[in-house]
């Protein structure tokens, strides 16, 4: 269910000290959404399970990058190699990220050159209008690289007239941001650019283990971070039915990792940019658009070069009718790299879909509510792989106006990256292409759920089976299919309420995973449990008040694939953040944030691999206070 607060945006942290809160009583379901069939509809026609964070809820709780936001507001498990700019992992309901599709305004951002997705550390979130998640196969509307769910992000446009900010905000570690955004729209044109930097002294990435006890991070040498990343959105009205949208991105990333113990610094370098452009156009009773992308990612580490190009084309076609609507549409894409860890390998790959969509409501005899059928198919065809077709099935049955029971079912299938068919390391590290690079097999993804909600709550099973699960083999230093099934099955409950008579907005999401092998081995780094609870106090003038908690149960960082041995256990443990925001008048806003209160700090072991005592391990962020001002205009 959508997490998104059902008042109007910040009304009430705005509203004068002689104006009541204000609660909007909209019905959480009529919420707009684009990551379904890729085009926008009503949730309410939508029949599976989706998230949705406003650009609100960013900057109520001063959120600064994309992982942050998906921990801390969508409940999904996010872990880092340490402070900010180190590699982070991004699991939703135990899928671990480069099964993920992150698409930023149409445009793929996954990495083809990485083993973990898109580079999820380096995205920062001051330019984002909303974040949309989809889980499960059905989000294969979108292709081979979403076998386990999109994250859809729209960035923001301008507003009508001239508008603009700038927000300077100061921490602990160091930590300094700074942002600003400029903007103009009028009847026949559009036009918005936004720079944020970000830099932090942060912490030592990896810290001793000692008698089992973490040592301090800030007891040693410290790997500090810089991010510089620029937005532009323009938009052109041709004529009443036709519309040109032009999107860049640009991101310059550097700082220091530790590479395999404390106080042994390595430096990192990324750079991201991307450029886009859709044609909006309408004839007859349909509407079209027609996308075009291209972009590139270079990363640096200690002198080991990545680097990676995709560019993509499609056409989507949209019919509604009385019943619901139809969608249409097809796409190519292409993924290359000439470098990876300084393997020339000069490889790509080519991936062609065609797909369609049919959402349709109806009511069964004598039912006083209607029922919601969503069906899908997708032809993708692979330059090195054999076809497939990916089909989804959706039914949804409104029992009221708010309260409904859905069941979906879908499959999909993932290609492997660049990354995991042709690099394989030799025993001292050195990268070089594998010989057997065609023998790794596609993944298959099935996915099962049912959910009964009702407003902003629900309820979901969820069961999904992954044949050929594509894994790493520490032994060969290569990827390999597992053989057989791996189970990804729990249980998923969340829930958001405005509460007027206590001046308080609550939400709240709790999930448990069992997550294994063919042969019963737990895959590792899936909490077996995991949850977080929000409160939002409104009840003073002005004034807006937050408590943000997180929980991770029993969660272990590997198993030795002879023996079944648990490795080391990062989980269990409590995290606690805060949040406040003044708005001093119309145009300047005060806020200040904390993060870990209880100092509390993931951690990943960095030697766990077939060992249950590991001596040193990956920190991440130790008590930090952050405060800011901005100013609007």
């Amino acid at each position: 269910m959508n997490l998104s607060f059902s008042r109007t945006a910040l009304s009430v942290a705005v509203a004068t000290s002689l104006s009541p809160p204000v609660w909007a009583a909209s019905n959480p379901l009529d919420q707009v959404i684009v990551s379904a069939t890729r085009v926008e509809q009503s949730k309410q026609d939508y029949t599976g399970n989706i998230t949705v964070i406003t650009s609100e809820q960013l900057q109520e709780k001063a959120i600064q990058t994309l992982p942050e936001a998906l921990d801390r507001l969508a409940g999904i498990p996010v872990y880092s190699n340490g402070g900010q700019g180190t590699t982070t992992s991004v699991f939703l309901r135990g899928h671990d990220s480069k099964r993920l599709l992150l698409v930023v305004d149409g445009m793929r951002f996954n990495d083809p050159a990485s083993t973990g997705g898109a580079q999820w550390q380096h995205l920062l979130v001051s330019d984002i209008e909303r974040i949309e998640i989809l889980p499960g196969a059905q989000a294969g509307i979108w292709g081979a690289d979403a076998a386990a769910g999109v994250i859809n992000v729209i960035t923001k446009k301008a507003a009508q007239g001239t508008h603009g900010s700038i927000a300077y905000t100061l921490g602990d570690l160091g930590q300094k941001q700074t942002q600003g955004t400029i903007g103009y729209a009028n009847k026949s044109f559009d036009a918005r650019v936004s720079y944020t930097g970000l830099s932090s002294d942060e912490f030592s990435s990896i810290t001793p283990i000692t008698n089992r006890e973490k040592q301090n991070p800030l007891a040693y040498e410290k790997d500090g971070y810089r991010n510089d990343t620029l937005n532009a959105k323009l938009g052109w009205n041709i004529a009443n039915n036709q519309r040109l949208e032009v999107s860049a991105f640009k991101a310059d990333a550097r700082g220091n990792y530790d590479g395999s113990a404390p106080i042994n610094t390595n430096y990192l370098t990324y750079q991201q940019q991307t450029l886009g452009a859709t044609y909006h156009f309408a004839l007859a009773d349909w509407q079209f658009a027609l996308n075009a992308q291209d972009g590139s990612i270079d990363r640096d580490f200690n002198g080991s070069l990545f680097n990676a190009k995709t560019n993509q084309q499609g056409v989507t076609a949209n019919r509604k009718d009385d019943l619901g609507g139809w969608t249409l549409g097809g796409d190519t894409s292409e993924q290359s790299s000439d470098t990876m860890s300084n393997a020339g390998i000069g490889k790509k790959q080519r991936q062609q879909g065609v797909f369609v969509v049919r959402t349709q409501s109806f009511y069964l005899p004598q039912a006083e509510h209607p029922t919601i059928v969503n069906l899908s198919l997708r032809n993708d065809d692979f330059n090195d792989y054999a076809s497939y077709v990916g089909k989804r099935l959706g039914l949804k049955q409104m029992l009221t106006k708010e309260a409904y029971f859905a069941i979906n079912m879908a499959d999909t299938r993932r290609m492997p990256n660049l990354f995991e068919r042709f690099i394989q390391y030799d025993s001292t590290f050195k990268a070089g292409v594998r010989s057997d690079a065609g023998s790794l097999r596609p993944e298959t993804v099935e996915s099962k759920e049912v959910s009964l909600g009702w407003k902003d709550y629900s309820l979901s099973r969820f069961e999904d089976k992954v044949s050929d699960l594509i894994d790493y083999d520490f032994a060969n230093r290569n990827y390999f299919n597992r053989s057989g099934e791996s189970q990804l099955n729990g249980w998923e409950w969340k829930a958001s309420e405005s509460l007027p008579s206590l001046a308080s907005e609550i939400s709240a999401c709790y999930t448990v995973l069992d997550a294994k092998t063919q042969t019963g081995t737990p895959l590792a780094r899936r909490p077996e449990t995991s949850g977080s609870l929000g409160w939002t106090y409104l009840g003073f003038n002005k004034t807006v008040l937050g408590v943000q908690s997180q929980f991770v149960g029993t969660r272990i960082d590997s198993y030795n694939t002879t023996t079944g041995q648990a490795g080391y256990d990062t989980g269990n443990y409590w995290l606690w953040h805060s949040n406040a925001s003044y708005q001093w008048n119309k145009e300047v806003r005060l806020f200040v944030k904390g993060i870990n209160l209880t100092d509390e700090r993931i951690a990943q072991a960095t030697n766990s691999f077939n060992a249950s005592t590991p001596t040193n391990y990956y920190a991440y962020s130790p008590r930090t206070l952050l405060a800011g001002v901005e100013y609007k205009f």
